[in-house]
C-alpha cells in the first residue's frame, strides 16, 4: 500500500468524496453502546422488526 498515492478523480467523483469537505467523518460513541449493549440491541431488533 502506498499511503502517498493521490487518487485523480473525475469531477463527478471529486463531488461526492466523502474524505473531502464538505462531508464530516462519522464518529461512534464506544461509551454509550459498551454501556449497555444489550438494551441497544433489543431496541434494534425491536425497531428493525416492526
Amino acid at each position: 500500500m502506498n499511503v502517498d498515492a493521490k487518487p485523480k478523480l473525475s469531477a463527478a467523483a471529486k463531488a461526492v468524496d466523502v474524505f473531502q469537505p464538505p462531508f464530516k467523518p462519522v464518529t461512534i460513541d464506544v461509551t454509550f453502546w459498551a454501556g449497555d449493549l444489550a438494551a441497544q440491541m433489543d431496541k434494534w431488533t425491536t425497531w428493525t422488526s416492526s
